[in-house]
């Protein structure tokens, strides 16, 4: 037996929680013939429905979906897929994500699982067992206890199994409408899940697989599972599933997927070769986070978990590793501080380190020079950005200053871990950290220097936030004096001082929630507080905090972020990625535009925004723009950078695939974070991206030749004899390369990362013929400028490239 993984996504290098994390999948009931499935991804708390046509091995964002939830569930009724809100909110769709409606079905409780029984749903939830149809009324048929799992039998349509929270497993065999409590295991088990076998029940837990017999009311061992690793949770079996034909299928908190096609008597592993990442800063902490779905259906197999979505197949082919999560998962978005005269658009992004555009995204830099990480929190380019070319930057929870327009990096101490955010005002620059970091409270620190000596504020702003993290950070005044407020999370609120950070004090203090933003209105002469947060929705205070009140036209949903314009108007995002815009402080509310992105991480609003109603957003799906106040969104053109050594770029040495070494590697770092690979005769490279056009990016000059092969086609060779090498005019789509390198010169082919590009639209901004330097931008360092200077100036300036295709005529 072989297999075919399709997609991986393994923590090569730069370990972090990928934002991938699946918390339900579904598979189509034609899933077979059609390839139709679903994973639900979960970025911290923010739900976004991911769809595949081709059985897993791509997945595309359903941008517009109005879920304002954690989604927990995915089944199907049918052909309509539903969804299961955290909140019990279930969500249906009749056409494939097009358009979706919503009940609820058990409202002041947690829901945390859905399974379907025909026409009825079953859903777990903290406060009991509820069942019902998507027509009739749900109710409780156990209501004293909290649970975890739920699954119906594949065979028999009266049978089914749940999990308590307390890891006990409870049976049906009546469809539902009664569950009993099985013989508890021996030896005092708890179990993680269960799934229906024919005839019993087998469940995992610590250790070992056990299965219960229905008919001998007896438990026994099942086989071992054939594990390959010995590390952390790689005995904790957390996940198990069944099939119609009778086939098992098991993951520990370190493999899948396991699979018995004897119930239970024997396993055989097909290596999805993801690998869950635990402990640290942002990777998974409990075994449950490894992997929290699994599913066999016909000859493949589908995981989901903490690092994205893999699929096993049982056939003949050689592994091949692919991604869920592009690169250009944006967290950090800002215009240059004299947009529109200077253009320049800067994005902070989670697969290369930081890009700009001084076109509208026409054409693209990018660097991660000097960086030890490249997944980004923020970007934001000084407010003398013209003169001085300093843009600060938090990555990997480090904090780096650029003093050349982003082309090197530098990481620079702070008093603080888990650097989050930078806000420059005139000459001084803030810097917010995070909280839970080795015992380190949020901190908040300032410089006037442009970040060569960092100042700790000497007042009780640390005691009153407790533990909760600083969001953001705004100089403004209230009623005429000076006022420097903090927007916490966990209690969200707002703290403000008066004598520049010597004393703090509550302005507002709420329940423990992620605040969405603050703003003192109207900029000009500001008399009035705003605050929003998913609890408290959007409040105003006309004086300076004492009271509050809701807004009388409130946004609908849960607010994620919030911006003020430089002309008073209020930009605000919920989950779902709908914006919503206030012209009155805050008052009342409309609903402009289609959803946009549930992940929504950053609103910018550009300068000058009366006149130019330009803004941008950071979103999971890249940025976007707007130049109508926010009436109409596009995504920016899209643009990816793939680091050697990280989890979306795959280097396998000839010869030896699958043993675990790695291509031979090198440090100089003039291109990328971490230096590259250094090719040899028989290595392979293998990347996926969404797009027409391609470059490969090395830090020495070295000569080669690749054969590229293209979602599985021979397209013959490409040859190089210097430091960029670009394919272009692809058809559009997703794009599966391999590289396997033919010829390499006396020092090897030396590869440091991979550009992508793909579809998108222009911000009308600058001289797209002619370029940035007909805008009166300073070309300090810029290789957008014509005649820049610089290491990555000349990457754009030499291109050598053949491309001898075969048959090409």
């Amino acid at each position: 037996m072989s297999a075919l993984l399709l997609i991986a996504l393994s923590g090569i290098a730069d370990a972090h929680r990928p934002h991938s994390v699946v918390t339900a999948m579904a598979n189509a009931p034609d899933f077979e013939s059609t390839g139709v499935a679903w994973a639900i991804m979960d970025p911290h708390d923010i739900s976004q429905p991911m769809r595949s046509v081709d059985h897993g091995q791509h997945w595309n964002y359903m941008g517009g979906a109005p879920m304002d939830d954690e989604l927990v569930g995915a089944s199907y009724v049918g052909d309509d897929l539903v969804l299961l809100g955290r909140d019990g909110t279930l969500w249906v769709t009749t056409d494939e994500g097009g358009s979706w409606s919503s009940r609820d079905v058990v409202s002041e409780t947690l829901a945390n699982a859905l399974t379907v029984d025909g026409d009825r749903l079953v859903v777990a939830a903290d406060s009991g067992l509820w069942v019902g149809t998507l027509q009739s009324t749900f109710e409780a048929i156990e209501s004293t206890r909290a649970w975890d799992r739920v699954a119906t039998s594949p065979t028999d349509a009266d049978a089914g199994m749940a999990l308590t929270s307390e890891g006990d497993v409870w049976r049906t065999e009546d469809g539902w409408d009664s569950v009993t409590r099985i013989k508890p295991p021996p030896l005092g088990l708890t179990f993680y899940d269960a799934t229906l076998v024919d005839g019993g029940i087998v469940a995992g837990s610590v250790g070992p697989v056990v299965r219960y017999d229905i008919t001998t009311d007896t438990w026994e061992d099942c086989a071992e599972l054939p594990r390959q690793s010995s590390e952390s949770h790689s005995d904790d079996v957390i996940r198990l599933t069944g099939t119609p034909d009778g086939r098992i299928g098991a993951a520990t908190g370190r493999e899948a997927l396991f699979v018995s096609d004897d119930g239970c008597t024997s396993w055989t592993l097909w290596d999805s070769q993801v690998v869950p990442i635990y402990g640290g800063i942002g990777n998974a902490q409990e075994a449950l986070e490894g992997f929290t779905e699994i599913f066999l259906e016909g000859d493949r197999g589908l995981v989901g978990g903490f690092q994205g979505v893999a699929t096993a197949q049982e056939a003949d082919g050689d592994w091949q590793a692919a991604k869920l999560i592009p690169a250009d998962y944006c967290r950090g978005i800002a215009f240059a501080p004299d947009w529109p005269d200077d253009p320049r658009i800067f994005v902070g992004a989670y697969g290369g380190g930081v890009w700009w555009t001084a076109d509208g995204g026409a054409s693209w830099d990018g660097s991660a020079v000097g960086m030890e990480g490249v997944y980004a929190y923020d970007v934001q380019p000084a407010a003398d950005l013209a003169s001085t070319g300093v843009v600060y930057y938090s990555g990997s929870n480090q904090p780096y200053r650029s003093p050349d327009d982003g082309e090197t990096w530098t990481r620079f101490e702070l008093p603080m871990e888990r650097v989050r955010l930078f806000r420059p005002f005139g000459q001084r620059v803030y810097a917010l950290g995070e909280d839970a970091a080795g015992g380190v409270e949020g901190q908040v620190a300032y410089s006037d220097d442009g970040g060569t000596v960092w100042v700790e504020f000497p007042g009780n702003l640390y005691d009153l936030m407790a533990k909760g993290a600083p969001r953001d950070i705004q100089e403004t005044s209230l009623d005429g004096e000076d006022l420097l407020y903090v927007v916490v999370d966990s209690p969200a609120g707002i703290l403000g001082s008066t004598d520049r950070g010597l004393t703090w004090s509550w302005y507002h203090q709420g329940a423990r929630e992620t605040a969405a933003g603050a703003a003192a209105w109207p900029p000009d002469a500001p008399t009035r507080l705003v605050f929003a947060s998913a609890t408290d929705g959007v409040i105003t205070s006309d004086d300076a905090g004492e009271t509050w009140t809701a807004a009388s036209t409130a946004p609908v949903g849960r607010p994620r972020h919030m911006t003020q314009a430089d002309d008073g108007t209020l930009l605000l995002g919920t989950r779902s990625g709908q914006l919503w815009r206030s012209d009155d402080g805050g008052e009342v509310w409309e609903a402009v535009g289609d959803p946009v992105a549930p992940a929504l991480f950053d609103i910018v609003a550009g300068r000058d925004f009366a006149e130019h109603g330009a803004a941008l957003l950071g979103t999971q799906e890249g940025p976007y723009w707007t130049m109508d106040r926010g009436e109409t969104w596009q995504p920016l053109p899209r643009y990816e950078r793939f680091e050697a050594r990280s989890v979306h770029f795959q280097c396998l040495p000839g010869g030896v695939e699958g043993t675990g070494e790695s291509c031979a590697t090198y440090e100089d770092r003039s291109d990328g974070f971490g230096g590259g690979y250094a090719l040899e005769a028989g290595d392979i490279l293998r990347f996926t991206f969404e797009g027409d056009e391609f470059a490969l990016v090395g830090a020495g000059e070295g000569d080669g030749t690749l054969a590229l092969t293209l979602n599985g086609q021979d397209e013959g060779e490409l040859v190089a004899d210097g430091r960029k090498l670009r394919v272009q005019d692809l058809d559009s789509g997703w794009k599966d390369i391999e590289l396997e390198v033919l010829e390499a010169g006396p020092d090897g082919f030396r590869i440091d990362l991979v550009e992508a590009w793909g579809d998108g639209s222009r911000m009308p901004v600058g001289t797209p013929d002619t370029g940035p330097e007909d805008t009166g931008i300073p070309c300090s360092g810029t290789c957008g400028c014509r005649g820049g200077e610089g290491p990555a100036c000349a990457l754009l300036l030499v291109l050598p490239f053949w491309w001898r295709r075969r048959d090409w005529s």
